[in-house]
C-alpha cells in the first residue's frame, strides 16, 4: 500500500447538514479519509439533497463525489405514484418501500435497495477499482450481498439492531416476554450473516467490541467517532433553561425523554426553567407534552452552540448502541450535563468531575437543581468536560485511529490471505 489506497464509502441517511449524531458519525473524518486514502464516496439525494451538494463539495475538497438525484426521477404516468417515490426517496434513500410487519416497534426491518441504486452503485465499481470499501449503517446492511469480491469490506457498527433490543428490553423489563423475545431472535437472524461476510467490523466503544465478538470472528477495531471541534464561547453565568436533544424517530431518544418528562416534568418546572426538546418531533407528540407539562419544541434549531449556553443538558437514554453525540457535543461546548450511565457508554467519565451521572428520574431533577443553584459546580463541570474532550476526542486525534484501524484491518486480513 505504497500509493494512497482507494476508498469508497457509502453512507446511509441525511449525512449533511448534520442534524443527527448519525450524520455527526459518518462524517466527522471525512477530511482525515481524504489525507490518507483516494476517498470515494456513493451519495444520493437522500444523503444530501441538491441545493446542499455544492456547499457539501466545497466543505470536503478532495472528495470525489459519486451523485445519485433519487428527487429527479423520470416522471410516470401515474403522477400520484411519481411524487410518492420521490417523497420516499428523500426520507429513506436508496431503500425501497414494503409492506411493514406492523408488529412492533423494536423491529428493524432490512429491506432490498432499489434497482435505479443498484444499476448506479455497478456503475462506480466498473469504473473504479477499489482497495477498500466502507459500509456505514444497519439499513446497508441490504447491499452486502452485491458487494464485488476484490476490494476489502469494512463495516462501521454504530448500532447494531438485535443489540440495541436487547438492551431495550432489558432497560423496559421485558426479557422473559416471548414475542418481544422473538423479534430479538428474528432481527439477529438478519443482522449476523450480513455482518459476518465484511472482513472487518468498527465499533465505537470497548464495551462495544466486547459484544460484537461473541458473535463474529473477524477483525474488531474500536475507533470512537466525535463530535466536531469547537471554539470555545462563554457559558452563560446562570442557566436559563433546561435541554433534552434527540429526535422522536431514534427510538432510544423518544423513550428516554418520555420517560423523564413523564416521571420528572412536574419536579422539573419547580425549578422554574422552561423545558425544551431540541429535534424533529411529530405535532402530535409535541403538542401532547406542551399541553401536560408545558414542555417546549423547537425542532432544528439554527444554531445549537448558541442555543445550549445558556443551558442545562439532561441526557437521559436509557438503552442503545453506539456513543451519545448528543452527550459529546453538550462536554465539547462545556455545558453543563446530567446523563444515564447509559449515555455516557464508551467515553471516559468521572462523575461530579465531567459531568453528572444517575439512573433515576429523582436524580435528574435533583441534579439539574444542584446545577442551577451552584456555579462552582458548573464552572468545574464545564472546565473539565471541555479539556476532556480537546485532549481525548479531538477530530484529528480520532481521526488518525480511524484510519490506523481501516488500515489494520487490511494488514490482517492480506496477511491472512498468504
Amino acid at each position: 500500500m505504497n500509493k494512497k489506497p482507494r476508498l469508497l464509502i457509502i453512507p446511509a441517511f441525511r449525512i449533511y447538514p448534520t442534524y443527527s449524531g448519525g450524520a455527526v458519525a459518518q462524517t466527522c473524518f471525512l477530511n482525515e479519509y481524504i489525507q490518507s486514502f483516494e476517498t470515494h464516496i456513493f451519495l444520493t439525494s437522500a444523503n444530501v439533497n441538491p441545493q446542499n451538494l455544492t456547499e457539501f463539495t466545497q466543505k470536503y475538497k478532495g472528495l470525489h463525489i459519486h451523485y445519485l438525484d433519487l428527487a429527479n426521477r423520470k416522471k410516470t404516468k401515474n403522477r400520484l405514484k411519481a411524487k410518492f417515490a420521490m417523497v420516499w426517496a428523500l426520507i429513506v434513500g436508496q431503500i425501497i418501500p414494503t409492506k411493514s410487519s406492523g408488529n412492533s416497534s423494536l423491529l428493524s426491518e432490512l429491506v432490498p435497495a432499489n434497482k435505479e441504486y443498484i444499476n448506479y452503485l455497478s456503475k462506480i465499481f466498473e469504473q473504479k477499482s477499489f482497495d477498500i470499501v466502507l459500509v456505514e449503517v444497519f439499513r446497508n446492511l441490504s447491499i452486502t450481498p452485491f458487494l464485488p469480491k476484490g476490494p476489502l469490506k469494512v463495516y462501521v457498527s454504530q448500532e447494531v439492531q438485535f443489540l440495541r433490543i436487547q438492551s431495550q428490553l432489558k432497560a423496559l423489563g421485558k426479557t422473559d416476554q416471548p414475542f418481544e423475545k422473538y423479534i430479538e431472535n428474528y432481527q439477529e437472524s438478519i443482522e449476523i450473516p450480513q455482518m459476518a461476510k465484511y472482513d472487518g467490523i468498527i465499533v465505537f466503544s470497548e464495551q462495544e467490541a466486547e459484544r460484537h465478538k461473541k458473535y463474529f470472528g473477524q477483525p474488531i477495531k474500536v475507533s470512537p467517532f466525535t463530535a466536531p471541534d469547537r471554539l470555545i464561547l462563554k457559558i452563560a453565568e446562570h442557566p436559563k433553561k433546561i435541554v433534552l436533544l434527540g429526535a422522536e424517530s431514534h427510538i432510544p431518544n423518544k423513550e428516554g425523554i418520555e420517560w423523564l418528562l413523564e416521571n420528572g416534568a412536574v419536579a422539573l418546572k419547580k425549578i422554574k426553567l422552561p423545558i425544551y426538546v431540541v429535534g424533529n418531533w411529530s405535532l402530535t407528540t409535541s403538542k401532547k407534552w406542551k399541553k401536560k407539562y408545558g414542555v417546549q419544541f423547537t425542532g432544528i434549531v439554527d444554531d445549537l452552540d448558541q442555543f445550549m449556553l445558556d443551558a442545562i443538558h439532561l441526557a437521559p437514554v436509557r438503552f442503545g448502541g453506539g456513543l451519545k453525540t448528543k452527550v459529546m457535543e453538550a462536554m465539547k461546548l462545556g455545558v453543563p450535563t446530567v446523563a444515564t450511565t447509559h449515555a455516557t457508554e464508551g467515553l471516559p467519565v468521572e462523575n461530579y468531575k465531567h459531568l453528572i451521572i444517575t439512573d433515576s428520574a429523582k436524580g435528574f431533577v435533583d441534579n439539574a437543581m444542584k446545577l442551577v443553584e451552584n456555579g462552582e459546580l458548573r464552572s468545574s463541570l464545564s472546565e473539565n468536560s471541555i479539556e476532556l474532550m480537546n485532549s481525548e476526542f479531538s477530530v484529528t486525534k480520532l481521526g488518525k485511529l480511524r484510519v490506523a484501524a481501516i488500515k489494520d484491518i487490511y494488514k490482517e486480513v492480506k496477511q491472512a490471505d498468504l
